[in-house]
């Protein structure tokens, strides 16, 4: 004889079945996007920090040799007054020196010390180039690619500087990963940069944007 349900234990099943349910889609989703001026942008936290994963691509800025293709994955190439300009989500900012530093640390190499424009770290990277790996996108460079192992993703989009001593303006790509800082060094702008050699890799604050109309991918930072 088969054993029958009764109706209350149905009601109480589809109670917690229920329950369940709505449960399961007021689920808190995390978040792995920033929305800045009206684009996602994919973050990443690496060490104190969490960075966006992929060049800002939004109002302004220029492509690469002037292009009319804008390519989003790249981004565009922007001063840094451009990107001082850019309004941001509450608790994001165009990244310091030492912003910068602490995501060098993150790769394994020692840390400058705090506001310090020395290029120790990049020295370091040099002598052991499977910490800049880590830094570098999969695609994308010429003759060494990245592992990217740490998710800041660097693609070798190049950058735009006439500088103290040079007459080319577009250089860099396919060997440059360039990013704007906020900050500077005796009222020259500093950057971020990934540079590919034929035998090896460094990384490290610099001053290749001096100028007022020199330009670099950005990315944004913010604390944990």
């Amino acid at each position: 004889m088969k054993r029958l349900i009764q109706p209350s234990l149905i009601i109480i099943a589809s109670m917690i079945l229920g329950s369940c349910s709505k449960k399961s889609q007021n689920a808190i989703v995390p978040v792995h996007v920033v929305n800045i001026n009206g684009s996602g942008y994919p973050i990443v936290v690496i060490g104190s920090l969490t960075w966006t994963a992929a060049n800002y691509n939004g109002p302004g800025g220029v492509n690469y040799d002037d292009s009319t293709v804008n390519v989003p994955a790249n981004g565009k190439l922007y001063t840094q007054a451009e990107a001082n300009a850019i309004i941001l989500p509450p608790g994001w900012r165009l990244p310091t020196l030492d912003d910068f530093n602490r995501l060098l640390a993150s790769t394994g190499v020692s840390e400058p010390l705090s506001g310090s424009t020395t290029q120790d770290g990049a020295t370091e990277v040099i002598a052991n180039g499977s910490a800049v790996y880590k830094l570098m996108s999969k695609t994308g460079w010429t003759t060494q690619l990245g592992n990217n192992s740490i998710g800041f993703n660097a693609l070798p989009v190049g950058y735009y500087s006439r500088g103290y001593y040079s007459a080319q303006a577009f250089q860099g790509q396919g060997i440059d990963a360039l990013f704007v800082s906020s900050s500077n060094f005796n009222g020259t702008p500093l950057s971020f940069d990934i540079e590919q050699y034929p035998t090896s890799n460094s990384a490290g604050m610099n001053n290749f944007i001096v100028m007022w109309n020199d330009r670099g991918s950005i990315r944004f930072v913010k604390d944990n």
